[in-house]
């Protein structure tokens, strides 16, 4: 009886990657205690309030200042903004070592595709040594659409100009790998252990074979990565 061997996968052409949680600390709730300690409420009514301005700072309809402003007037709190951004910049950790970046750029090229603020992102970015090795920034708060809504996912595929069977994935909430799998990309599901820098590795550096394998492959093209920067405030 004959076998189907199977082959490996294409390896991808250009490794996508979400910020928060992956590049940079997410601590967002870290700072909802800290709000909330400081206007003498709970974490619940912080949260209330942030996610009455969340879509609109995300997709840059108003900008950081603006935040900052509504949410410390909803909270009670003097609108000390310059303390507060002082303390984001502060919960912006490093979440990657910049020679995890420096491999897997060395092999394709890297984008962020982010629900961000560049005002935050950028800066830590560059601050933890993480930015030379990006070769695109895409961040909601620029491009004026986030995740998962499906236009933003057209328009990486239409500055990508490949085929959505080349492009890998990586996230950390299964809402917004949802709709790249329904295009056809490849997706991987980032874990808080680590465990999918392991993955994205072993992808990157197996290559693609014609012996009957089970893991997934890949290698590519690399472009300037000064395109960094720019992208992050057009």
């Amino acid at each position: 009886m004959r076998t189907t061997a199977h082959r490996a996968p294409a390896p991808p052409r250009l490794l996508l990657l979400d910020a928060g949680g992956l590049l940079v600390s997410n601590q967002m709730l870290v700072l909802f205690h800290d709000l909330a300690r400081a206007a003498g409420t709970t974490v619940h009514r912080v949260r209330v309030h942030y996610q009455r301005q969340r879509s609109a700072l995300w997709s840059g309809r108003i900008d950081e200042a603006s935040f900052w402003r509504e949410l410390l007037h909803g909270l009670g709190l003097e609108a000390d903004i310059a303390t507060w951004q002082g303390r984001m910049a502060q919960l912006l950790g490093p979440q990657l070592a910049p020679n995890t970046l420096t491999r897997w750029s060395a092999q394709v090229p890297v984008w962020v595709v982010s629900n961000h603020r560049s005002e935050w992102l950028v800066p830590a970015l560059e601050r933890h040594g993480l930015a030379g090795h990006l070769d695109r920034l895409l961040i909601s708060d620029v491009l004026g659409i986030a995740k998962p809504e499906a236009g933003l996912y057209g328009l990486v595929e239409s500055r990508a100009e490949l085929e959505p069977r080349h492009l890998l994935f990586v996230d950390d909430r299964p809402r917004n790998l949802r709709p790249a799998r329904r295009r056809g990309w490849r997706t991987l599901r980032a874990d808080r252990h680590g465990r999918w820098i392991d993955t994205v590795d072993r992808l990157l550096t197996s290559p693609a074979s014609d012996q009957p394998t089970t893991p997934r492959s890949p290698r590519a093209a690399r472009t300037p990565a000064a395109e960094a920067a720019a992208d992050a405030i057009v």
